[in-house]
């Protein structure tokens, strides 16, 4: 049985094996290596990864899925984003809600841990410690990070844009020169 935190190259490799079996292929190269090994890390398991792939197979599988097969690879799964939140556990916490029971892919490389549930806001439910002993943080954490920092783009993007008119611009350059929206 694995770990939650094992990141041994054995480990790896089963999972990456079971990923090609089971979603596409995939070369095992150094890169990858890095996404698998960060994945083992952050205490994720084949178990969440196999309820997040069966979550986005069955978004593609709608009639106007708001997803592309794009999401299945490993790069859109494992990499965080730009506000550096992993999608992964994005669509972790989406899946928990949504996935009804399915069979489809590959059983599970030997040896992986069972899922364990989401811990709740503020403790590590399997220990009953504080949340900032845990690596990862829950999906809900990840996606009020998200928010807040889309708020803030949002905001910068207005500042921005403001300070930016073409008529400050020329006003500045040229503070002579007569301003006919006033006059």
């Amino acid at each position: 049985m694995s770990l939650p935190h094992d990141c041994s190259a054995e480990r790896i490799h089963r999972l990456h094996s079971w990923y090609e079996a089971s979603v596409m292929s995939c070369q095992l190269t150094p890169a990858v290596e890095r996404l698998w090994f960060d994945f083992c890390k952050a205490g994720y398991n084949g178990h969440q990864m196999k309820r997040v792939i069966l979550y986005l197979q069955d978004q593609l599988r709608q009639k106007n899925p708001k997803r592309n097969e794009g999401c299945l690879t490993l790069s859109a799964l494992l990499s965080p984003d730009s506000a550096g939140v992993l999608r992964f556990a994005v669509d972790l916490g989406l899946a928990e809600r949504r996935l009804r029971p399915a069979t489809r892919l590959a059983p599970l490389p030997e040896g992986e841990a069972p899922a364990a549930p989401l811990p709740h806001a503020g403790e590590d439910a399997a220990a009953g410690r504080p949340a900032s002993t845990r690596t990862a943080p829950t999906a809900k954490q990840l996606l009020e990070r998200k928010a807040e920092w889309d708020r803030v783009k949002a905001e910068l993007g207005r500042a921005v844009a403001v300070d930016q008119s073409p008529l400050d611009a020329r006003s500045r350059a040229n503070p002579e020169a007569p301003n006919l929206i006033t006059q």
